[in-house]
């Protein structure tokens, strides 16, 4: 008998003296209830242990959410020593118990007709339970609760058997090793532990084992003794391992890992791991998994959270699981340090083939044909792959890809971009998700600490994005964090440390980052270092693709790109520029590019100054920008180069590839006097300007001043020909047209003169002559109604209006046009032109056709006489 049982009786005799049946029943319950859960306490704590394998696995299992049979079960299996169940009446009784229970309450019904056969049941089962002597139901016992351990002499309350008095408790500790926070029952000087089973409270609250609510942490649900509330606890040392032979442990469900220590005291999930369990338990697409991303954010604690869970689960789902960690350092967020790993023992491929054999007990240590050929469930986690030799990364790739879906499974931690199977990438907590696992933190690890002032702390966004900022959202440093908060006493006192930026921090985040970059991704890093400063970190995200030499695989750039951004060492704004996420990280970069290949530095500068340091350009006005430059710096053969490989960029946009062409054409032709080449840089890139005035304004006149008359005028006969496009330069047309007449003109004129001069020297015969003359004359004609029409457009519009180029090019034209008209007889005509240039032309051209007047004069003249003299037309 103890306290609990002397109040239960009080209340009994109440309940009967009051009749009522009802409270009377339920109280007889509690009683034989409880009586089972002591005796379930007190064999489990002192006879677990001593169970075969088979039998603990099972009792174990019993354990959750138990049945009052599964109790009385247990307590039979436990009593290995026959103390409890040594007397028949006892045992009859504790067996009986289940069946009526289930009969009257669980599957039956008890009115009040039945209430009396009950309550007879109830009364003899409870008097054979605590009447029977020299069981440990019978035996008076004191409980005990133990409250601190205080200078080696423990303290509590002593709840006495008589049910009435509590006295304060005090015990050496050399009288044994006692449980703080747990009861005990006192018989003489022998104490026997019932918690977790039995709880109480120092206000005389007590509590009887519901079942067990959270098998990984060991939560507890209670039914109060005395009202009608529930309560959960955890014991986190409660739920034993079936067996652990030093590398391997078996849990309650079956399940053996091997041995393996946790990274975390607490694990607090931040919205990964069912993702991460879906997958292990239902995908049915891919054997492996990858869970990558910078370091720091939970990786390996997800990871080995989801083992534990697995072991503790109610279900097997996997009959092994190992996991193998090749980590060599961790950083200690205690004291802010990185901390080597000495009993490393996972290094290599042929370790982790090692790892598994062991844990699942194969003969052949190295053999991989067994964990091939495994028909059983198996989970394979390899956690920091990036720290493998490239060679072992290969063979572990090639091992997996071995691998059967229907009997095994593989997690990846990784901190580099490599991706084998589904991928699952890990982020930095937002504003608000940091807040919240800095109190959760705060509220797990630190019992005293003040939760609620914390909170209260925490309520504005600037403490919020503060605490986010010193943290960058990583749950490594929000334990830091919480770590100094508690020792600080305040928020503001902790924020004085920048976290993310002291040095070893920034070591163990980045120090190794660049051996776990793709190829590509390592030229990214570096060439970083060189476009930004630390004073302007930022650039265009085009300017660094072209710097890297990726300018012409936009797939290879972008996919190195990327894994830059989602290790956060960039970050991309307005979708064209990128900066460096952090001054820290630019130090690194800066350093790596200064052990990196000469060959690679030398491009890379190289490039850069093709496009220089000047944000307000993009890539390829920068290139234009930069051989623009150069032709009064540089070596001839550098500025053609310069300007050809604009030409040749696929990636050029037509208006810098237009000023390349032209700007080249002109180097050569005048500054090199180079002026074939000139011409050639028309030809060679003819297809890329079509429909380009520009192009053929300065193709013709650079044949035509080679003497390339006919190819000058065909050039721009090419042009209007092509129906192009001037977009609204109805000048630049009006230019081009203007040239074209000249350039026709001259050609005609000169053609008929030659002509007339090889009839003179007998070179041609007359019938020849006068053919020739006939297609000259035709081509006259031509000209003439092309020049006319020009003529017609400029006259109803204003001369000196026309920009320079333009009106240059429309006089000369039409002086030209004159010469023409005289040719075929086109005296008015002429005439009209001739004094629309002296009214609208310039001085010069004024002059010019006032001459041209006169001339007209004297061959209408000749004309009229040779026509009366009946020689014909001229």
């Amino acid at each position: 008998m103890d306290w609990i049982t002397q109040a239960l009786d009080r209340r009994i005799r109440f309940a009967l003296g009051a009749s009522d049946t009802n409270s009377h029943a339920n109280f007889l319950r509690v009683k034989i209830e409880y009586g089972l859960v002591f005796l379930l306490g007190r064999l489990w704590n002192s006879n677990l242990a001593r169970l075969d394998i088979h039998a603990r696995e099972a009792t174990i299992n019993r354990l959750f959410q138990p049945t009052i049979g599964a109790i009385v079960e247990m307590c039979r299996t436990l009593d290995i020593d026959k103390d409890a169940f040594a007397q028949k009446a006892l045992t009859k009784a504790v067996n009986r118990y289940p069946a009526l229970r289930n009969d009257r309450i669980g599957h039956g019904f008890t009115f009040v007709d039945g209430m009396q056969e009950f309550l007879f049941g109830l009364r003899e089962i409870s008097a054979c339970m605590y009447d029977t002597r020299d069981t440990p139901l019978s035996k008076e016992h004191d409980l005990i609760l133990v409250q601190a351990l205080t200078n080696d002499v423990y303290s509590g309350i002593n709840f006495k058997a008589n049910g009435s008095d509590f006295i304060s408790w005090r015990c050496p500790r050399q009288c044994g090793s006692l449980q703080v926070g747990s009861v005990y029952a006192l018989n003489g000087q022998t104490y026997s532990l019932l918690s977790p089973f039995v709880f109480a409270t120092a206000d005389q609250q007590f509590y009887a084992f519901r079942d067990v609510q959270d098998r990984l942490t060991g939560k507890i649900r209670y039914n109060s003794l005395f009202q009608t509330t529930t309560l959960s606890r955890e014991w986190p040392e409660f739920i034993p391992n079936v067996a652990n032979d030093g590398t391997r442990v078996k849990s309650a469900n079956g399940t053996v890992t091997n041995v393996f220590k946790p990274n975390y005291h607490t694990y607090i999930d931040f919205g990964m791991k069912k993702q991460i369990v879906d997958f292990l338990l239902n995908n049915r697409a891919s054997v492996s998994a990858t869970i990558w991303g910078h370091g720091g954010v939970g990786k390996t604690a997800t990871v080995q959270s989801i083992c534990e869970d697995l072991a503790a689960a109610t279900k097997r789902d996997f009959d092994y699981i190992v996991f193998a960690s090749a980590k060599d350092r961790y950083y200690d967020y205690y004291t802010g340090s990185v901390q080597s790993i000495s009993e490393r023992t996972i290094d290599s491929y042929e370790s982790i083939v090692r790892c598994i054999n062991g844990t699942i007990g194969a003969i052949k240590a190295d053999d991989i044909d067994g964990i091939v050929g495994y028909e059983g469930r198996l989970l394979i986690v390899v956690d920091d792959y990036e720290t493998f030799s490239d060679a072992d990364k290969q063979k572990i790739a090639a091992f997996i890809l071995r691998l059967d879906i229907n009997h095994h499974k593989v997690l990846i931690t990784t901190r580099a971009n490599i991706v084998i199977g589904m991928e699952f990438q890990t982020n930095e907590l937002d504003v608000d998700q940091t807040a919240n696992f800095l109190l959760e933190v705060l509220r797990t690890q630190f019992s005293g600490f003040n939760t609620d002032s914390a909170k209260e702390e925490l309520t504005a966004l600037e403490a919020r994005e503060v605490v986010h900022s010193v943290t960058s959202g990583r749950p490594l440093f929000i334990f830091q964090l919480a770590f100094i908060w508690a020792q600080q006493g305040t928020l503001n006192d902790a924020l004085k440390r920048n976290i993310k930026q002291e040095q070893p921090a920034i070591e163990f985040l980045y120090g190794r980052i660049h051996d776990y970059l793709s190829e590509n991704a390592k030229r990214l890093f570096v060439a970083i270092s060189q476009l930004v400063t630390e004073n302007d970190d930022s650039n265009l995200i085009e300017k660094l693709q072209y710097v890297v030499s990726l300018d012409t695989n936009q797939d290879a750039f972008r996919a190195a790109f990327e894994e830059l951004v989602k290790l956060r060492l960039v970050e991309v704004l307005e979708e064209r520029f990128f900066r460096v996420y952090s001054k820290e990280i630019l130090n690194i970069m800066s350093a790596y590019f200064t052990r990196c290949d000469a060959s690679i530095r030398g491009s890379i500068i190289g490039r850069i100054k093709q496009v220089t340091l000047d944000k307000k350009l993009d890539n390829e006005h920068a290139l234009l920008e930069t051989a623009n430059s150069a032709r009064y710096s540089r070596s001839e053969e550098e500025v053609v180069s310069q300007y050809r490989q604009i030409l040749n960029r696929g990636s050029s946009p037509g208006d810098v590839r237009l000023s390349a062409a032209l700007n080249l054409a002109d180097y050569l032709f005048n500054a090199r006097g180079k002026k074939t080449e000139a011409v050639s840089v028309f030809r060679d890139h003819e297809h890329l300007f079509l429909g380009e005035p520009l192009v053929f304004k300065m193709h013709a006149n650079y044949c035509w001043a080679l003497d390339r008359k006919q190819e000058a005028i065909r050039i721009l006969s090419d042009l209007f020909s092509r129906h192009v496009d001037f977009r609204g330069e109805h000048k630049l047309e009006l230019e081009l047209k203007a040239l074209y007449l000249t350039y026709a003109s001259i050609a005609a004129i000169e053609k008929k003169e030659a002509l007339k001069t090889r009839l003179a020297f007998g070179e041609v015969k007359k019938p020849e002559y006068d053919r020739q003359n006939a297609d000259i004359r035709r081509e006259f004609q031509g000209v003439f109604g092309f020049g006319y029409k020009v003529f017609g457009f400029v006259r109803v519009g204003e001369l000196s209006t026309l920009p320079p180029s333009c009106r240059e090019n429309v006089q000369t034209g039409l002086l030209q046009l004159v010469m023409v008209c005289i040719r075929i007889n086109k005296f008015e005509e002429a005439k009209a032109i001739c004094e629309y240039g002296c009214e609208k032309g310039t001085q010069t051209y004024a002059q010019a056709f006032r001459q041209r007047l006169s001339f007209i004069d004297h061959c209408a003249r000749e004309y009229g006489n040779r026509r009366a003299g009946g020689q014909g037309r001229r």
